[in-house]
């Protein structure tokens, strides 16, 4: 069994982490800095807090369950706020993410 465990650092250099994820082809992705956000209009949302500013993947979650069709996925929440989708508050989750290839059976949790 392969299994991967990564920080996805929030979609920052999401087109290599997806390249990256599809690579390795592993039987079992343990992701953590995962964002989701289901209602976001963009592809990036503002995280602002003070004098800092970081771009994040609006919904990493969804890009990397459409990246690993043969998984299942499952998040869990860590915590949740108010980033800026352009002009327009959104509220985004960010969590872990578990993608389990669909021949495995779960029966925990």
């Amino acid at each position: 069994m392969k299994i991967l465990s990564l920080n996805a650092w929030g979609g920052m250099l999401h087109a290599p982490l997806l390249a990256y994820l599809a690579d390795v082809d592993a039987d079992v992705y343990c992701l953590q800095e995962v964002p989701r956000a289901i209602a976001a209009r963009s592809a990036f949302l503002t995280y602002r807090d003070g004098a800092v500013e970081l771009q994040q993947r609006a919904n990493l979650y969804r890009d990397i369950a459409a990246a690993l069709p043969g998984h299942d996925g499952f998040f869990a929440p860590a915590m949740r706020g108010e980033l800026m989708d352009g002009a327009h508050p959104c509220w985004q989750e960010f969590g872990l993410a578990t993608f389990i290839r669909q021949d495995i059976a779960v029966i925990g949790q």
